[in-house]
């Protein structure tokens, strides 16, 4: 939401629109039954490296989010829109627009049946990959420790 727009008249225009939507099945409420990973669900870490002949490389960071309720999701959600979600997030601002080290730069969740991950793409110069890759990291460490 930005702009002159009121929280009230969001939520407002929200409910006219779809106030009128039904839930189909019988899932129970998000907000009181927290997800829990399956038993076979584990994310691993692992870096991984392909060599090609090209002035620009492709960054991507996935980091394992906690599971848990809406409420939960929901803030994977926001750490997610505040790091990469747009041009006013914070990797946009500091790599792109103060540093110029990157091309674009995004965040983005990947929901599963069981469970979640905390996707962070950049589009770099190669001979700003590391620069770039320390600055994703210590955002995440930062956000992590908020």
């Amino acid at each position: 939401m930005s702009g002159g727009a009121s929280l009230s008249s969001v939520v407002d225009c929200i409910e006219r629109v779809f106030g009128a939507f039904q839930r189909h099945g019988d899932r129970p409420d998000r907000d009181e039954t927290p997800c829990h990973p399956s038993p076979g669900f584990e994310f691993h870490g692992e870096r991984r490296f392909v060599e090609k002949d090209l002035d620009q490389s492709q960054l991507g960071v996935g980091w394992g989010l906690p599971f848990g309720n809406l409420q939960k999701a929901l803030c994977g959600r926001a750490v997610s829109e505040i790091l990469g979600g747009g041009m006013a997030s914070r990797l946009f601002q500091h790599l792109r627009e103060e540093k110029g080290l990157v091309y674009s730069v995004d965040a983005s969740i990947d929901r599963y049946v069981d469970g979640e991950i905390l996707n962070i793409y950049a589009a770099v110069d190669q001979r700003h990959t590391d620069q770039v890759a320390e600055a994703v990291l210590g955002s995440l460490k930062e956000s992590a420790s908020n």
